[in-house]
């Protein structure tokens, strides 16, 4: 995979995320987003080895980093919407990762990043959107045929 961002960029972008968090509708979600990218950029190749499913979500995290680096003019309520699309390729880039390297743990933020994902109400089995086919259908069916 070609990795298309650096590690400052995935620090820049969580540090400007975590500056607008308590002026966001969702704290939590921009903290957990900036946390997410900030762990993304000290750990990039763990975090992209061996991903497959999850490419496309890859490619569209890449764009809404760099997006958020760039654009320093964004309002809080932009910036909310670009880490809801954040959080929903850093959930399934971890799950992704995670199964696939076959890890008994995920990185920390990994594990918060999911744990939100799965408990915030947003996402749910069975919703029909394409986020939640691929993180509770696609890729753990791809994981066990790896």
């Amino acid at each position: 995979m070609n990795i298309c961002l650096a590690s400052s960029d995935c620090a820049y972008a969580a540090t400007r995320l975590k500056g607008v968090a308590d002026e966001a509708p969702e704290p939590q979600l921009m903290l957990l987003c900036a946390q997410g990218l900030h762990e993304m950029g000290e750990n990039l190749h763990l975090y992209t080895s061996g991903l497959h499913v999850s490419a496309p979500f890859f490619e569209e995290l890449c764009e809404t980093v760099l997006s958020v680096c760039q654009d320093s003019d964004i309002p809080v309520i932009v910036m909310h919407d670009k880490a809801f699309g954040l959080m929903e390729c850093l959930a399934i880039i971890a799950r992704e990762s995670t199964l696939r390297q076959k890890r008994e743990t995920a990185l920390p933020a990994q594990t918060n990043v999911m744990r939100y994902f799965e408990g915030c109400g947003h996402w749910t089995p069975g919703d029909g959107t394409l986020v939640t086919e691929f993180y509770y259908s696609r890729i753990p069916k791809a994981s066990t045929e790896h």
